[in-house]
């Protein structure tokens, strides 16, 4: 399942920022909260009901890792405390905190995301390998890696083109890169495993 969400999440992120693309050169809409919220709900809410209907359909097979994980003695509900904290802390405080370096909110999101990743693979992914290793992942842990790989090419070019628009490309770009890698290197491990 993990593979997929990779893939279709990083696909809805790209569809979504081509889209805003498109609008923002023909409204140049001036920066206000509004447009910021209305940024944020543009993005995040397709992405929450592209999860709702990924979960909805790998519904027996959440079921059956449920069952089967209890009935293993393993009952983990701090997994969603892990996934929210990951997934929101390291962005509040990306967006809260000064900029630390020259364009950092262009940026900032990338940092954030591979924050999140990290923590998923150093919490998530590790406890599922050593208590259930038949359902073991490694989606977090490469993300994470090949997003630290990228951030030398983020910096480098805020650093040298001072230009926020070629920056923000270059990040989503590696983002959407990363997280179809990841989504491909996943179901490729999947197909090995049957």
């Amino acid at each position: 399942m993990n593979s997929v969400l990779f893939l279709i999440v990083g696909l809805a992120v790209t569809a979504i920022w081509l889209l805003w693309s498109v609008i923002a050169v023909f409204l140049r809409p001036g920066i206000g909260v509004e447009f910021y919220i209305l940024i944020w709900f543009s993005y995040f809410v397709p992405i929450y009901f592209i999860v709702i209907i990924l979960l909805k359909i790998f519904r027996k097979n959440i079921w059956f890792i449920s069952k089967y994980s209890a009935a293993k003695g393993l009952k983990k509900r701090w997994y969603g405390y892990i996934f929210n904290a990951a997934f929101s802390i390291p962005f509040i405080l990306a967006y809260i905190i000064p900029p630390p370096l020259p364009l950092w909110h262009v940026y900032s999101w990338y940092i954030a995301l591979l924050t999140a990743y990290a923590t998923i693979a150093l919490t998530y992914e590790r406890d599922l390998k050593k208590n259930l290793p038949e359902f073991s992942t490694k989606a977090y842990a490469l993300a994470s890696t090949l997003m630290a790989g990228g951030l030398p090419l983020i910096f480098y070019t805020a650093y040298t083109t001072g230009d926020p628009a070629i920056t923000a490309k270059v990040s989503l770009i590696l983002a959407v890169v990363v997280l179809l890698s990841v989504g491909v290197a996943e179901l490729s491990r999947a197909e090995k495993l049957e």
